[in-house]
């Protein structure tokens, strides 16, 4: 018989979030990566047939789709459980490893962390091919949901004792100088166990075992980079510091998309104009053209080492992790969009892919964990926005005020990105003053939460005109062509059919904060 299974190994997004440095988000999306690939090299090798993701990308998202040649259901589940005790072993390896080599000792504590981490789900259904494909994989989705909000917990015995400075949940086991509040199995690290010790851990510092192994990754598995740079890094590329003030370290931007309605296209195609006939040879098109995409977002787009807008920390398919300058980030992502737009699908649908993206703007100060949270947070506001397709930019300035906008990459034939650069950059070149956005958001805080839609519409149009055409920006002069080139922006934004004042004057808050931080003043 044949079923149709979809395996996740987890935790996922909260492993990856728990992170002080910029090499440890990357290790945990790294490491999850890397054992979902072997998971998936192993499933491929004992006969399974891997439908998404592609198994020769680098990256691997959590979960992978499959289908399994079983006799009966206890054949179907011995198979499972084959893969779930590999992708256990994997692990315990990897950390063992690492101990080994740095000359630390595996003790019980250790292997207690370090078996208490990874969780593995899966869920599968009979399948026949052909056109069952939708109903099936809606009937294991259903099946794996239902798993998860049935699972159990079996959390860790320790002892009282100081934690875990990533990992909080796990006491601290590891450390170079501050003994205080340790659990007695704490050991200590020196030079004579990892050479460049400050790269791995802080002098008082105190990490569980998850988050050395997650540090010290490079000992166990060679391919991982271990000079990914560092927020500074990033947002010192491009032409220096962000910020022209001497007491302000400057800001840098995490960027998050994924595709919308991707569980559709991979398994509901029909929905999108593909016969169900079809549904098999177009999901295998589908899962080679979001290989590429992958491919070139890393190394054509962003990547840092081709001196680029910043690095990948996480590049699957359509879904995206990454952080980026913030004199690039505009420009970088409009130019994803576009390329995982103009994917040709038109011998099966004429219908294009789309992601939506949660951007955040943070301070280097700012702890890399609570940026990855409101990216997320942000990632899920823009997918609410109706038809998606959308951003949201969450800037979050170092002395706690937040300002945040959601709007389409496209306003009709117009790129969204494009018309918030232009307006930034303007502004930046001092073309035209940080007063105007000041005073136009002055001019209506007061009406944002009243009036309809129309009427915000045409006065504020109108009032962005007076304030032009009072600052002597109507001339025949390059003064009148950059007003004339500010309403048209504006027009755009203005005539969008999801047009919000109280979303706009966000916006313009947060056109003067990044001109201010590219150079602009007064």
């Amino acid at each position: 018989m044949r079923y149709l299974t979809l395996f996740t190994i987890g935790p996922a997004q909260s492993f990856i979030a728990k992170a002080r440095k910029l090499r440890d988000l990357y290790a945990g999306s790294f490491l999850l990566s890397y054992l979902s690939k072997q998971t998936m090299l192993k499933a491929l090798a004992l006969g399974a047939g891997i439908l998404s993701p592609d198994p020769s990308r680098q990256s691997a998202s959590n979960r992978f789709l499959m289908t399994v040649e079983a006799e009966n259901v206890d054949r179907l589940r011995e198979f499972c459980g084959a893969l779930e005790a590999y992708a256990r072993q994997k692990w315990t390896d990897i950390a063992q490893n690492v101990l080994e080599r740095t000359r630390l000792d595996y003790s019980a504590a250790v292997a207690a962390q370090i078996e208490s981490l990874i969780r593995v789900y899966y869920a599968s259904a009979e399948y026949r091919g052909g056109e069952e494909l939708v109903g099936c994989y809606i009937d294991v989705i259903k099946r794996l949901g239902a798993a998860k909000t049935t699972r159990g917990f079996a959390g860790l015995d320790e002892p009282y004792g100081r934690k875990c400075g990533l990992m909080p949940e796990h006491n601290a086991l590891f450390y170079r100088e501050r003994q205080d509040y340790l659990v007695a199995e704490a050991q200590k690290v020196t030079e004579s166990n990892v050479r460049n010790l400050d790269k791995y851990i802080q002098p008082n510092e105190a990490l569980g075992a998850v988050a050395f192994v997650k540090r010290c990754l490079k000992y166990a598995i060679p391919e991982f980079d271990d000079m990914f740079p560092s927020v500074t890094d990033i947002r010192d590329m491009c032409g220096g510091k962000s910020s022209p003030r001497e007491d302000d370290s400057g800001y840098y931007a995490l960027v998050l998309f994924d595709g919308d309605d991707m569980g559709r296209w991979r398994y509901e195609p029909d929905k999108n104009g593909v016969k169900p006939d079809d549904a098999e040879v177009f999901q295998a098109l589908l899962r080679g053209k979001i290989s590429e995409f992958a491919s070139r977002s890393s190394r054509e787009i962003v990547d840092w080492g081709a001196g680029k807008n910043g690095v990948v920390v996480y590049a699957g398919g359509e879904d995206f992790l990454g952080v980026l300058n913030i004199r690039g980030v505009f420009a970088a992502l409009r130019e994803l969009r576009e390329t995982l737009g103009a994917i040709d699908l038109s011998g099966y649908t004429d219908k294009k892919l789309s992601f939506s993206a949660g951007i955040v703007i943070a301070h280097v100060k700012t702890p890399l964990f609570a940026a990855f949270d409101m990216a997320r947070a942000a990632l899920r506001k823009a997918k609410a926005r109706a038809g998606k397709d959308a951003f949201c930019l969450t800037i979050a300035r170092y002395q706690g005020a937040v300002t945040e906008f959601v709007q389409p990459f496209y306003h009709g034939e117009k790129s969204g990105l494009d018309i918030l650069d232009s307006l930034v950059e303007i502004i930046a070149r001092k073309e035209l003053g940080l007063r105007f956005i000041y005073q136009l958001g002055e001019r209506f805080e007061r009406i944002a939460e009243t009036g309809d839609t129309a009427f915000h519409r045409e006065i504020f149009l109108a009032e962005a005109k007076r304030l032009l055409r009072h600052s002597g920006f109507e001339n025949n002069d390059s003064r009148g062509e950059t007003g004339k080139k500010v309403v048209g922006l504006l027009r755009w934004l203005a005539e969008d059919s999801g047009f919000d004042l109280k979303n706009l004057l966000m916006y313009l808050r947060a056109i003067a904060f990044i001109a201010r931080e590219r150079g602009a003043v007064g």
